[in-house]
């Protein structure tokens, strides 16, 4: 049977992971801005995580956990001068959050895939690609598109 704390760890790595998925979703439709979410989420926290593992000398604990991480630990009282961190080690602390974001930008793209693919089973141009090759100023002519 599970206890409390076991469900909401469980809920917990749920929201952690469908909160990456989602950024990464929004990342691959753009959040209609052009930023995209690496530059929002990601890299600054892949960047937290370098930056404070280079001053500790080692990760410090992500608190109050891994799946609701708010701020850094202290770090360890007598770190080892002279010990550089190296990237396994970065790259196994934020592996998770990179995968799940990449899995999202995936799982975004496929929507755009499935519909361009059922115009092309179905024998049609968008009517965006017809405004496109419609366009004076397009560098396309339609001896491209036959192709």
């Amino acid at each position: 049977m599970l206890t409390y704390q076991h469900r909401q760890q469980i809920s917990d790595f749920v929201v952690f992971v469908l909160y990456w998925v989602a950024l990464g979703i929004a990342s691959s439709i753009g959040l209609g801005t052009g930023f995209h979410t690496f530059i929002l989420y990601l890299g600054p926290h892949v960047a937290k995580v370098v930056l404070a593992a280079n001053e500790c000398n080692a990760v410090p604990e992500l608190l109050p956990n891994r799946w609701k991480f708010h701020y850094f630990g202290p770090c360890p009282a007598d770190p080892t001068p002279g010990v550089h961190i190296g990237l396994w080690t970065i790259f196994k602390a934020v592996f998770l959050e990179a995968f799940c974001w990449g899995a999202g930008t995936a799982i975004g793209e496929l929507p755009p895939y499935f519909v361009s693919r059922a115009a092309s089973i179905a024998g049609q141009k968008t009517d965006d690609v017809d405004e496109i090759l419609a366009d004076p100023t397009n560098s396309m002519s339609d001896e491209d598109t036959d192709q």
